[in-house]
């Protein structure tokens, strides 16, 4: 793959870096040119020409953004600045541009709108975004329900599970992977510090009840492999004993 740019594409990305983000503008060049750049070298190569990679927006953009920002969605919104100036910018691009130059649509909701972004919270927020305008005749994006729940801090549920390489189970929310008896612990007996762990007693990670699952520090830990801990849950709960106890002994020796 070739690193070096010919003046007829230095040309080219000069035109049209204004008109289109950088992943856009690395597809349209390797069209154009029948290559194969990375998004990145195409971003280093403007850069290095003193082109911003963030997308520029001409006054006249910038004028037809505060003029309609807040009179329609910001995917029907791209659509008609796409269409308008012949551009690529997505609905996302766009929000953020809007956001950091002060045009935030001034959105008021009633208490009962309130409360069912509350109980429905938990719902994939495009889906959470259907519901709500079947409810309430509203057009809303499902961007403004993303802002919305992010600033009313409405979490959502956990999407999905996984198993580990161990046979943990690892619950995933908004690109969050934790340890689902690590969340079931500090739900029910607070929190679990950077050196403890949380074990299930009866060796089965999918057994998350609370009463199967005890916090150890992560020394204690390793002293406890000498014991089958798989053998049965009392056997686990003397071998997190006898740990705890090695583990203090091991401290006051080292004190003196």
């Amino acid at each position: 793959m070739s690193r070096f740019f010919s003046p007829e594409q230095v040309a080219f990305l000069k035109e049209n870096f204004k008109k289109y983000p950088i992943s856009v503008l690395t597809e349209e060049f390797n069209k154009a040119f029948s290559t194969c750049k990375t998004r990145e070298q195409i971003r280093k190569k403007c850069s290095k020409m003193g082109m911003s990679s963030y997308p520029n927006y001409t006054p006249e953009q910038v004028d037809f953004l505060r003029n309609n920002f807040d009179k329609s969605t910001f995917d029907e919104l791209a659509i008609q600045f796409n269409e308008r100036f012949n551009q690529k910018r997505t609905a996302n691009a766009l929000m953020q541009f809007c956001e950091k130059h002060g045009m935030v649509k001034k959105m008021t909701y009633t208490k009962e709108q309130l409360e069912f972004i509350y109980n429905n919270g938990k719902m994939d927020r495009i889906e959470l975004c259907k519901k709500f305008n079947e409810r309430f005749g509203t057009n809303l994006s499902h961007w403004s329900i993303l802002w919305l729940c992010k600033r009313q801090e409405v979490r959502r549920e956990f999407l999905y599970k996984t198993h580990g390489n161990k046979g943990e189970v690892y619950s995933t929310y908004g690109g969050i992977r934790i340890l689902e008896k690590r969340r079931i612990y500090e739900e029910h007996f607070g929190k679990v510090e950077n050196d403890e762990m949380v074990l299930c007693l009866d060796g089965n990670e999918d057994n998350l009840s609370p009463d199967n699952l005890v916090k150890i520090k992560r020394r204690e830990r390793f002293l406890m492999l000498e014991f089958n801990l798989a053998a049965s849950r009392e056997m686990t709960l003397a071998a997190v004993a006898i740990a705890k106890l090695r583990h203090k002994i091991i401290q006051l020796s080292q004190k003196t």
